[in-house]
C-alpha cells in the first residue's frame, strides 16, 4: 500500500461514522467488539453509553450542590422550601438510578436500556392533577408499540416529574385495555421492563449506586 492510500485509510478510521451506533464503533476500533465482561452486544454502543454516565454524573453532582445550597439558605419562614427539597431529592434519586443502570449495562448487556434518550412530558399532561387533557384511543393491535415507547418513556427518565408522568399514562393504558391485550407477550415484556425502571428511579429498587450520588436522598 503506498503512502497516500495508507493516509487515506488511517483518516476513515479516525474519522469513522456517527458515534453510539455499535456498526459505527466497530468500523472505528477495527477488531474490537462492542460487548461486556459478561458477554452481549451494547447495541446503544459503548462509546455513548460512558459519554452519558459522565455527562449525567455531573448533573447530579449539580444537583445535589444546589441541594445543599437551597438546605443552607432555607431560613425556616419559607413554605415552599420543604416543597423543593422534596423535587431535588427526588430528582437526584431519578438521576443517579439512570447512571446506576447504565453503569449496569457496561457490564451486563441485558441491564441496557431501551434507548439514551431524555423523553420530554407532553404539554397535555398536567403534573399538579395528574391528569391528561387528552384522551386516548386504545386499540388492542398497537397496544405491543405503544408499550414499547412507554418502556423507553420510562428507562429515559431522569426526573421525578418524568416518573409521574409515565407513571400516570401508563396506568390510564393499561386502565382502558381489555385483558387480553394486556396479555400479548411482547405488551408484557415492555410493561415490566417500563415498571421495573420506574420503581428504579423512585429508589425503591436496590441499584449499585455510587454513594456520592444517592447521599442527599438519605439527609
Amino acid at each position: 500500500m503506498n503512502r497516500a492510500a495508507l493516509i487515506a485509510v488511517l483518516a476513515a478510521a479516525a474519522c469513522g461514522a456517527p458515534q453510539g451506533k455499535l456498526t459505527s464503533e466497530r468500523e472505528a476500533a477495527g477488531t474490537r467488539l462492542d460487548t461486556t465482561q459478561r458477554g452481549g452486544e451494547i447495541a446503544l454502543g459503548r462509546a455513548a453509553v460512558e459519554r452519558t454516565v459522565r455527562d449525567e454524573r455531573i448533573k447530579v453532582q449539580a444537583a445535589r450542590l444546589e441541594l445543599d445550597r437551597a438546605i443552607d439558605e432555607g431560613d425556616g419562614h419559607d413554605d415552599a422550601l420543604p416543597v423543593k427539597l422534596a423535587v431535588l431529592r427526588a430528582d437526584i434519586t431519578a438521576r443517579a438510578s439512570f447512571v446506576a443502570q447504565l453503569e449496569l449495562c457496561l457490564t451486563d448487556a441485558s441491564e441496557c436500556p431501551p434507548s439514551l434518550d431524555e423523553p420530554t412530558i407532553p404539554k397535555e399532561y398536567d403534573a399538579t392533577t395528574g391528569d391528561f387533557t387528552t384522551a386516548i384511543r386504545p386499540v388492542a393491535s398497537a397496544w405491543p408499540a405503544t408499550a414499547g415507547q412507554i418502556e423507553a418513556a420510562a428507562c429515559g427518565c431522569r426526573t421525578g416529574a418524568c416518573v409521574q408522568w409515565v407513571t400516570a399514562d401508563l396506568d390510564r393504558w393499561e386502565a382502558a385495555l381489555p385483558g387480553d391485550a394486556q396479555a400479548d407477550d411482547a405488551a408484557v415484556e415492555h410493561v415490566t421492563g417500563a415498571r421495573a425502571c420506574l420503581w428504579s428511579r423512585l429508589g425503591k429498587r436496590a441499584h449499585r449506586v455510587n454513594p456520592d450520588d444517592s447521599a442527599a436522598t438519605a439527609e
